[in-house]
């Protein structure tokens, strides 16, 4: 896949506004606004990025985009998030690397009203549809440059299928399904390592590529979040539940393909066994975050 980079103005579809960073003062939403084309604010520089995303820079500020852990809104930050772009050239979409789902887009009113939020998808909603206008091309592009930014392609699977124990960067602890009780709605938790199958889980490519399955080696029953409800446990089925296992930057986050934005999170990171890992909002936290270990 060729890499893209240079400077753009991003125009958003609904409105005709332009992604704006007015300050660089901490905990200022980025935000749309009419600019005029050389104004510095409205001058992003994309990069490549891993697995075929992209970071944006401000041109003005010399800030990334980023979102925070406590909000939905787009921040800027000397560090910001990747993200992916897809959609036809009219009408792209800015989504969040880290849940895959989640989208950049301009509030339409309310009190947030032309701030940029992080949203879930509304295939409808010319709100969270961007036109990249080129400006410049980047006098040091790097090996592929391209006309523009071009839809990335779903990233290839974070890990090769095979069997894992699967550890949580914050507690240290694995992924344990109780007792290696067989059947459907058993309880998966965290719990210390000690070697046994109900600790080992065989990850394999679903039928929607990249997404995967987790099924526990001595059950052969499925990981699930079975609703999948905010708030919910792990649990065992004999349905399999597709899920994305995307880079963080410590380990992996994992979630349902159907509640984008939402990840497998160890309860208070806690080390005592059987603590339940609920579907929670990712918030970037450790707790929230697997190591994979081939066995």
């Amino acid at each position: 896949m060729a890499t893209y980079s240079g400077i753009y103005r991003l125009k958003n579809v609904g409105t005709g506004y332009y992604l704006t960073m007015t300050t660089a003062e901490p905990e200022q939403p980025v935000v749309c606004a009419q600019t005029q084309p050389g104004d510095k604010r409205s001058l992003w520089r994309i990069t490549s990025a891993p697995d075929g995303a992209y970071k944006f820079k401000n041109e003005e500020h010399n800030l990334e985009l980023q979102r925070p852990t406590k909000s939905v809104s787009i921040y800027g930050a000397p560090e910001g998030f990747a993200f992916y772009i897809t959609g036809p050239e009219n009408a792209r979409k800015i989504r969040s690397k880290a849940t895959r789902g989640t989208i950049l887009q301009q509030e339409p009113g309310g009190k947030k009203k032309d701030q940029i939020t992080s949203a879930v998808e509304d295939s409808a909603a010319t709100h969270q549809q961007w036109i990249f206008e080129k400006v410049q091309d980047d006098p040091n592009p790097g090996p592929g440059p391209g006309p523009g930014p071009q839809p990335g392609p779903e990233p290839n699977p974070c890990t090769k299928p095979g069997k894992y124990v699967i550890r949580n960067v914050k507690s240290g602890t694995v992924v344990d399904l109780e007792k290696m009780i067989p059947g459907d709605n058993v309880k998966i938790f965290g719990f210390q390592g000690n070697g046994g199958e109900n600790q080992k889980w065989d990850i394999q490519p679903s039928a929607t590529s990249p997404h995967m399955t987790l099924l526990c080696v001595a059950t052969t029953k499925y990981a699930t979040h079975p609703t999948p409800n905010e708030g919910e446990s792990l649990i065992s089925s004999g349905q399999a539940q597709e899920c994305f296992i995307i880079p963080a930057d410590k380990g992996f986050y994992i979630g349902p393909v159907q509640k984008p934005g939402y990840v497998w999170t160890l309860r208070g990171g806690n080390t005592a066994n059987e603590t339940p890992i609920l579907l929670s909002m990712n918030h970037g936290r450790d707790e929230q975050k697997w190591r994979f270990e081939a066995v």
